[in-house]
Parts: structure tokens; C-alpha cells; sequence
């Protein structure tokens, strides 16, 4: 029986997309069987941790944006099935055509905005996550664009993923599944420092139907 929950563990995580947030995770007594009560006074919060490696695709532009590795840090209640969690990603690289014919670089800053939630119905996993995007270093052809040290969106985006079916009792890590979504892009805000970008940024980036897919490898400890 402590098989099967630690499987259910081992899929229990996001992302996405994916951060600066996070923390240790504090030491619990480990996770109740599913389908029996726990003893009094026992914890059923299991710390399970995850690298994240993932790849979001911005609709208006057409391009791909890399995220991570990173680290999503865990805590599944086994009675349940919810999923609380901490998201680390580092800067991301982005490179786009602006206005169909024109290169552009910048450097991506994810910032999580609350804690990831989740829960694993029938070996299904949901997510939600809230992540703040910021824009910095931006390059348009090779020449710096100033676009200040607070051009981000002006809310957090809601990213919802959704993982593949698994099979009973669930699966073992090596085919932990990927997760996937589509998430709406917020308008920008606090973009120029000689001149006003909100609009421009707003017009080329935000909006829906932006896909994130997400990998995950369990972590030993």
C-alpha cells in the first residue's frame, strides 16, 4: 500500500511555466495509506521534489520560450490527493520576429505568485499557478531597447496544466507524464524608460492560447 502512495506522490507537481518563489520543505512523518484512516496525531503531507523542464509557445509570435531547469518542491496530502508547491525557474533566454522580419532577444524573468495547487483525481494531475512575467535587456536587431527595470505584466498569468491518464496504481517515476495547458498572456505594464512601451509590448505579446508543456523528473532524496 506504501507503494501506491508513494507513486501518487511522484506524480504530484507542476508548472510551468514556469520562477523566483520557493523554500525548503519541512520534514513530516510520512504519508497514510489511501484507502485506510491514519493513526492520531500522524501527518499525511509527503515532500516529494521535481526538476521541471518546459517550453512555453507565445501565439502572437510564433516562437518558443525555454523554461528551466528549474525545481518545483512538493507537498502532497496522500488522504486526498491535493498538491500544494514552491516553483523555482531560472531567467529564460527569449528570441523572437518582431513585425515578421525583425530578431529580437530578451532576457524573461518568471515570478511565482502565491503556491501552485493541485490535486491527482483517478491518476489525472491538475494544476494551477500564478506567474508573473517580466521583460528586461531587451534587444530589437542587436540594439538595446529601454525597457526599464519594471516592465512586466500587469497581473500574474493563470496557468492551469492538466497531465496524461495513468494507468493503476498509477505509475512508477520513469513514466511520470507530461503536463500541458494554454494560458492567457496579461498586458504589460511599467515598460520604457525614455518612452512609453506598454502598448507596443501589450499589442505584440499578451493575449490567449499560449501552450505550455512541461516535463518532470523526480528528484531522489
Amino acid at each position: 500500500m506504501r507503494i501506491a502512495v508513494l507513486a501518487i506522490a511522484l506524480v504530484a507537481v507542476l508548472v510551468t511555466a514556469s520562477a523566483s518563489a520557493g523554500g525548503a520543505t519541512r520534514p513530516v512523518a510520512p504519508a497514510c495509506p489511501t484507502e485506510e484512516p491514519c493513526e492520531p496525531g500522524v501527518d499525511a503531507l509527503t515532500p516529494i521534489d521535481f526538476k521541471i523542464v518546459g517550453k512555453s509557445t507565445v501565439a502572437k509570435l510564433g516562437s518558443d520560450l525555454a523554461m528551466g531547469p528549474g525545481e518545483m518542491r512538493t507537498l502532497l496530502d496522500a488522504k486526498t490527493g491535493d498538491v500544494t508547491g514552491d516553483l523555482l525557474l531560472p531567467p529564460s533566454a527569449g528570441y523572437f520576429v518582431m513585425f515578421g522580419f525583425t530578431p529580437t532577444t530578451s532576457t524573461v524573468d518568471f515570478t511565482q505568485d502565491g503556491k501552485t495547487v493541485g490535486k491527482i483525481v483517478r491518476g489525472v494531475l491538475t494544476t494551477t499557478s500564478k506567474i508573473s512575467i517580466r521583460l528586461r535587456e531587451v534587444k530589437v536587431a542587436g540594439v538595446p531597447l529601454d525597457v526599464g527595470p519594471n516592465c512586466r505584466t500587469v497581473t500574474p498569468a493563470v496557468i492551469e496544466l492538466t497531465s496524461g491518464p495513468s494507468p493503476p496504481p498509477f505509475v512508477p517515476p520513469r513514466l511520470l507524464k507530461p503536463l500541458y495547458g494554454t494560458f492567457t498572456m496579461p498586458a504589460f505594464s511599467g515598460c520604457g524608460a525614455k518612452e512609453p512601451l506598454d502598448s507596443l509590448l501589450t499589442g505584440l505579446i499578451s493575449g490567449p492560447g499560449n501552450a505550455v508543456r512541461v516535463e518532470l523528473t523526480h528528484i531522489p532524496r
